[in-house]
């Protein structure tokens, strides 16, 4: 989810503690757009979570969470909505 696949292919850390290490030690080698969707369906995931457990009951409560993150994700990076030509626009800004 963080870019960091061929890296800790060649590494290949096998505990928990090692994989955690890991990360620390390679954040400046993070896939900058990779991390930022990732982190960002991960907050929404927690957001939503938290929203649908302020209702009580009803159909809200029944739609997954991961469903509406990939709905979005799809919307917002694909050329579904066209919104495609303003993730190009954005990427370019990148360092």
């Amino acid at each position: 989810m963080l870019g960091l696949v061929p890296l800790e292919k060649t590494l290949q850390p096998k505990t928990t503690m090692d994989k955690l290490f890991f990360l620390v030690k390679h954040v400046p080698d993070l896939h900058g757009p990779t991390a930022t969707v990732a982190f960002g369906a991960f907050t929404a995931l927690v957001v939503l979570r938290y929203i649908k457990s302020c209702f009580k009951s009803g159909w809200i409560r029944g739609i997954p969470e991961v469903l509406i993150i990939v709905i979005v994700s799809t919307s917002a990076f694909g050329d579904f909505l066209g919104l495609f030509v303003l993730w190009q626009l954005i990427s370019p800004l990148e360092l």
